[in-house]
């Protein structure tokens, strides 16, 4: 009967691992100079083969090692159950898998390794042993601890999906923010996370971007709605990044809760429309003051007698201007809350104008308007791009009315179309001819309290409130100016998403038929 030695002799020989006389040069080549862990054991897990890489992950030299149990000697005690029974599996055929333990080092500590094993067999086919490679994973181990001890301590929460939208992996800061816990939204399509329309267009977005490479969400911070788990929407800000692996992608979501911002920039807005009403209050009781006149004037007339029918006319014309100068002001000082739909861009500098241009031109400033024909119309809250608006010409009026410079002062408001076919864009300009702002506080102009009318009574808020809406109109606000020259603010809003978006008048606003009820 062969021994134990002559049987694994010749099966590492039908295998051409060794020659008949020992092991072969390829053999050793391979053993020795092998970047993973390369082990032979018996059946009963004495160790047959152990290399140079074995010696470096054990601290034990071959010649101490050959002979010795690996089980018994180089497995922790909490883990030996679930290895022998890898080791079975592997001895009875079963088909090739990896696996990943815990081993101890001569030093008492341990290193995770993954193995890779396949059996011996003898000439009759029974399993003699096994061979084993093994690759040092505790550095990427320890590196992933520590990651996810991060991403566990972080208190937004933090999503990965794969190329269907499924969760594979989420924080612990979701159960705080969405009422979902990691292990009940592992699995799920991430859209069960969003408030429409985002939930309902998610999926075809995704699609979308892996056929075309599309980008609409990714690399950048965007202002959308969620969805907690009792279906409470709440608006939030979500960025994304994309992981590319062997073949697909992983896509990360960081997602802030921008409930408190939100209501705080409201509150913020409210309070600098309020303020802005109380500035304008001259102005409309100027421009109320006109047509007031006019009316007890037509009056006089027809209660001493004259019967022109043109006096008439008059007083009613008169009457509606009134109306429609409070109903804008009205309009502009009342909180409309979250509605928003589709929204003309030339009815917002319309309104604005009529409750502060004529203020603006008593001034000495001259007013240009050019709107361009038939401009889509944007989606947003009308009263609070109104806002944008207002402060943008109140700024600039500001700023001429302090320059002492003789020169033809003026204010110029333009709207026009812009962006890209596939990204439509509507372009609000407000650019005034007055000394321009200092190139050293250019960058701080959009910082809450940061003014340069403090003497003024300037609050330092309506930029940055109206940096705020724009934003959360998924619009950019930004500033170009020049010292001594100019100044300009630069609004760009996307275009409604409707089909009725072209469906524009061909007429331009007239005034208000009928005084509101």
């Amino acid at each position: 009967m062969a021994t134990p030695s002559s049987d694994y002799r010749a099966a590492l020989a039908r295998l051409g691992a060794i020659g008949t006389d020992g092991p072969g040069v390829p053999y050793r080549l391979l053993v020795e100079t092998s970047g993973c862990v390369i082990l032979i054991l018996s059946a009963d897990h004495e160790i047959l083969e152990w290399n140079p890489k074995a010696e470096e992950v054990y601290g034990v030299p071959r010649s101490e090692a050959i002979g010795k149990n690996y089980v018994e000697t180089f497995l922790p005690g909490e883990v030996r159950d679930a290895v022998l029974s890898e080791v079975g599996r592997v001895l009875d055929g079963e088909p090739a898998r990896s696996f990943e333990n815990p081993v101890l080092s001569r030093d008492g500590s341990q290193r995770i390794l993954t193995w890779n094993a396949a059996r011996i067999v003898d000439e009759q086919d029974v399993a003699i042993g096994l061979v084993a490679i093994g690759l040092d994973v505790t550095e990427q181990r320890g590196l992933k601890s520590r990651l996810e001890s991060v991403l566990d301590a972080v208190i937004d929460p933090i999503i990965a999906i794969d190329e269907k939208g499924t969760v594979v992996r989420a924080n612990p800061a979701v159960e705080t923010t969405f009422g979902w816990s990691p292990r009940q939204l592992v699995g799920r399509n991430v859209a069960v996370l969003m408030g429409e329309p985002y939930r309902s267009e998610h999926d075809k977005y995704l699609h979308r971007y892996l056929e075309t490479g599309q980008r609409k969400a990714i690399g950048i911070v965007r202002t959308v709605i969620g969805r907690r788990k009792n279906g409470e929407d709440f608006p939030c800000e979500i960025s994304v990044s994309e992981m590319r692996g062997a073949g697909s992608s992983r896509f990360v979501g960081v997602v802030r809760d921008t409930s408190e911002k939100e209501e705080m920039s409201l509150r913020l807005s409210q309070a600098e429309r309020l303020a802005a009403v109380g500035e304008l209050a001259a102005g409309v009781a100027h421009e109320i003051n006109n047509p007031v006149n006019t009316i007890i004037n037509c009056a006089q007339l027809v209660r001493d007698g004259d019967d022109e029918p043109r006096l008439l006319d008059d007083i009613v014309h008169e009457g509606l201007r009134i109306a429609s100068i409070v109903r804008d002001l009205l309009d502009f000082s009342r909180d409309h809350g979250d509605e928003r739909a589709p929204t003309p861009i030339d009815d917002v500098i319309e309104r604005t104008l009529s409750i502060v241009g004529g203020r603006i031109e008593k001034q000495g400033i001259r007013l240009e308007v050019e709107v361009e024909d038939l401009l889509p119309q944007v989606s947003g809250r009308a009263q609070q791009l109104q806002q944008v608006l207002l402060n943008l010409l109140l700024n600039a009026r500001d700023a001429l009315v302090a320059d002492e410079r003789p020169h033809d002062k003026l204010i110029r408001v333009t709207a026009a179309r812009g962006g890209s076919a596939a990204e439509p864009r509507i372009v609000l300009c407000v650019r005034d001819n007055g000394p321009g702002v200092p190139s050293e506080v250019q960058d701080r102009i959009f910082q809450p309290f940061f003014t340069t009318k403090r003497d003024r009574g300037g609050t330092g808020l309506g930029l940055s409130v109206s940096l705020g809406i724009v934003k959360a109109h998924d619009g950019v606000l930004r500033l170009t100016s020049k010292p001594d020259d100019y100044c300009e603010f630069t609004v760009e809003l996307p275009v409604a998403a409707t089909a009725d978006s072209q469906d524009r008048r061909e007429e331009p606003i007239g005034p208000v038929d009928q005084p509101a009820e």
